[in-house]
Formats: C-alpha cells, structure tokens, sequence
C-alpha cells in the first residue's frame, strides 16, 4: 500500500470515527519496527496491584507508541477487565481490583502486535492455562511451559480436551517428542486419532501414537490411510512405511503410487531411498513433474536423496531439474531448497560450478546470502 493510499484510508476513517488518526497511521503504517513492552506486575499490595510497563524498542528507530491495553483479573473464576492508554516509554497503572486476584494477566485475548517480555514462572503460566477464559491465552500459557521442560501431566490431560483445536494439536506435537506417557493417555490420543473434528489434530495425533510403536496400530494406520483428508492420510501412511515391521510395505507403496497429492508422495520416496528399492526414477520424475508452486518446497529434499542413492535411476535428469528450479521459480525459499539439495550431488562433475552461478545470479540478498553460507566450505576446500 503506497503512502497516498494510506492517507486516503485515513481520512476516510476519521471521516467515520470523528477522530484525528494521525496518531495511529504514522506509528502503524508508515514507521518502522514494532513496540517492545517489559511488563511488570507488583501485588504487594493485593487490593491494588500496580502494573509497570516499559517500551524497549529502539526509539532511534522505531516509534514511542501510543497504545490502548487491557488488563484482566480472575476472582473465583469470575473474569473482571479494565482499559488503560499507555503513551510513555514508561508507566505505572493501579488497578484497583478492590480484593485479592487469583491470576492477573496483560492483553490476555493477544489483540496488541506487540513483543511482550515477562518473568513469569511455572506456577503463573499454570495458573493462565487453568483459569484464562481464551484459548489464545492457554494456548501461550502450555507453549511457555513447554519451553520452560516444566509441563505436568494432568495438563496434558487438560490440554487434549480442551475446545481451541490449536491447543489440542501443540499438546500432540510435544508428546511425540516423549518417551514415555502417563497410563491412559494414548487411549485418549487413539480417540483423537479416530474422532477429532479437526483434520490437523488427527494427523498430530496419529504421529504421537506411532511415537509410541506404530507396530501396535498397523491396521489403524491402513485405514486411516485411506482417509479422505490428505493430513490425515499422509501422516498414517508416513507412520506405517516407517515401520519396518509393517508386513506390507511393498504392497501399500503400489498402492498409493497413482496418487500425486505430495503429503502421500513424500512417504513413498522415503521408503524407496530408505530402501534402495530401483526402477522408481522415471515414476519420481514423472511426480515431479504434478506438483508445483509452493509445495514443491516440501519434496526438494526428498527427491534429491533418491537420486543421490540410486544415481543409475536418473541422477542427471535430477540435477537438471533442481538447477531449473534453483534458478527460476518465483518463490525465494523453494528456490532455496532446491539450491540446498544440489549439495548432495556436489562431487558429480559440473555441480558445484552450477551451485556458483545460481548464488551469483540469485536477485534476493537474503536468500543469497544463505547461500554463501552453505558454499562456503567447498569454495575453501577448493
């Protein structure tokens, strides 16, 4: 949106609002940066618990901002708010709850865009999780105590029943990375897997189950493989040809082969390379070919680890394919991968001289510079 442009919608909203937005455009729209608030909360005194906000952004950069904020309190469950305007680099504001609160938090439905920074400890963000009426809320409440390594069980518990999607999925996504779950949860996530409404949940479910031993859920993974939502087809047919105790690997590979949707194509290179099984270039190529745009991103790596095991299949044929890739599709990060999986290929005669050309013809300083980074060591080497 160009600067005339702005000032057109300005007027026009001030036309509407009777209000002067001067204010508003030029720290949105036409400054640079965003604001940094350190926020702070003093509960000495608990009938009057001071909030301290301090902006930290660069302000030989990027604006001191003028911000209306929310701050909520729960007391027995019941949710009481107010509305403050912060127009100073820092501030101090009384709430004057009148009693003592069971959790207080900042800009608890997460309207601000803002980088908020906090020293809140476990038992806080337990608390937020428990007792927030927005999902936005618990959900950054399970995430901080994700990273913090500090999350209890029963919040798992908590977590996969709880009715915003997204939270149900992180609590999946973080118990596949466990070795070990309480009693009872993976008949909670099966359930998951099988009934969730939501397409992604069941696919994250499905992942966390093969975590656990896949081998236990070989005719579940079958069928939900053929499930009509690719999330969810992919993830069990990743699961299953995983699994090199699944009794029919060989069979269920030809029998998705026909399919060109990449979350089932990728499972199927994954399982020819892992197993140096031949005669698939000419069906990989042919693959190749169907998907397009963005998605391609995700079969780069895949594709070039085939041909990097089975050179016979039609390595050059793959080489010539990433270069053109590398050097001409429109989008930045697909270019990059491509660039990326050349890198396997970099003893073959001719490659790293092509790697050279497209770096020095690539127009994006940032992806350019990604790739010096990864060229580095073979132009030392050389």
């Amino acid at each position: 949106m160009s600067s005339v442009e702005i000032h057109d919608l300005r007027l026009a909203m001030e036309e509407v609002t009777g209000k002067d937005l001067n204010w508003f455009f030029n720290q949105w729209f036409l400054a640079s940066g965003h604001p940094i608030l350190e926020i702070e909360f003093d509960q000495s005194v608990p009938e009057n618990i001071l909030l301290t906000v301090r902006q930290s952004q660069n302000l030989e950069t990027t604006p001191l901002y003028q911000l209306p904020f929310k701050v909520s309190w729960y007391v027995d469950s019941v949710r009481k708010e107010k509305t403050f305007w912060l127009d100073k680099g820092q501030q101090q504001f009384a709430l004057e709850n009148g009693e003592p609160v069971d959790l207080v938090l900042f800009d608890e439905e997460k309207i601000l865009l803002t980088e908020k920074r906090t020293n809140y400890g476990e038992e806080k963000w337990i608390k937020q999780y428990y007792l927030s009426d927005f999902g936005v809320s618990r959900y950054e409440a399970l995430d901080s105590l994700i990273n913090q390594g500090k999350v209890p069980w029963e919040l798992y518990n908590k977590a996969l029943e709880d009715d915003f999607w997204s939270l149900r999925e992180l609590a999946l996504l973080q118990l596949s990375q466990e070795s070990n779950w309480e009693i009872g949860l993976e008949d909670e996530i099966l359930q998951l897997a099988e009934n969730d409404p939501v397409n992604h949940v069941r696919a994250s479910a499905i992942e966390a189950l093969s975590r656990q031993g896949s081998r236990l859920y070989h005719e579940n993974l079958l069928r939900w493989a053929q499930d009509s939502s690719y999330y969810v087809a992919g993830a069990a047919l990743q699961a299953y040809m995983e699994d090199k105790s699944a009794p029919k690997r060989k069979e269920v590979a030809e029998r998705f082969s026909g399919l060109d949707n990449f979350r089932i194509v990728i499972p199927l290179i994954d399982y020819y390379t892992e197993e140096a099984i031949p005669g698939k270039g000419p069906w990989l190529h042919e693959k190749f070919n169907k998907i397009s745009g963005r998605i391609l991103y995700y079969l780069l790596g895949y594709y070039g680890d085939y041909f990097v095991r089975m050179p016979e299949e039609g390595r050059d044929k793959a080489i010539s394919n990433l270069v053109t890739i590398a050097k001409q599709h429109v989008v930045s990060y697909v270019r990059l991968a491509a660039f990326q999986a050349l890198f396997g290929f970099i003893e073959v005669e001719g490659v790293l001289e092509e790697i050279e050309k497209i770096r020095e013809q690539e127009t994006d300083p940032d992806i350019q510079r990604e790739q010096s980074y990864y060229l580095s060591p073979f132009q030392v080497k050389n």
